[in-house]
């Protein structure tokens, strides 16, 4: 396994068991994150958004991590209910470029559709799927609050 398999490997392991800090430390402080919910710059901001993830407890499965090209490739399954009522199950291929042994730019690619299906239903599930900013700016809400939550010591 390469070096920059391996970091995208401690990654996964350290969502798989939920260590937030863990997975801030496979980051450079330059980089940038992107997936269906969240744009993220700098490892503070990614960081934040991994501490939120983990807090839910999501079921993961990761695997097929291997490098392609000048990236790092994996697939990894996320399993949880969201916001603690809809089962949500649904594959994510990931892409990683990596510099000096750490994530610089990791983008999660999934099916909006599919997603939306399942944690929103009809018919939230079509606007977020015709209007992706509205799942960004929820996103970005549940983040916010979840950290103002956490300063306060009211996240749990």
């Amino acid at each position: 396994m390469s070096p920059d398999e391996q970091v995208v490997q401690t990654l996964y392991e350290s969502l798989k068991s939920g260590d937030a800090a863990a997975m801030a430390e496979c980051y450079r402080n330059d980089a940038k994150f992107r997936d269906l919910a969240f744009d993220l710059k700098g490892k503070q901001n990614i960081a934040d958004m991994w501490r939120f993830v983990c807090h839910r407890r999501p079921g993961i499965w990761f695997g097929c991590i291997r490098t392609e090209g000048s990236e790092v490739k994996a697939h990894w399954v996320a399993d949880y209910k969201f916001k603690g009522v809809n089962q949500v199950n649904y594959g994510i291929d990931a892409r990683f470029t990596c510099r000096e042994g750490k994530i610089v730019v990791h983008h999660d690619e999934a099916s909006r559709w599919f997603w939306s299906k399942q944690a929103l239903g009809f018919p939230k599930d079509v606007i977020v799927t015709l209007f992706p900013s509205v799942l960004r700016k929820q996103a970005w809400e549940e983040l916010k609050a979840f950290l103002e939550a956490e300063k306060t010591g009211k996240a749990g």
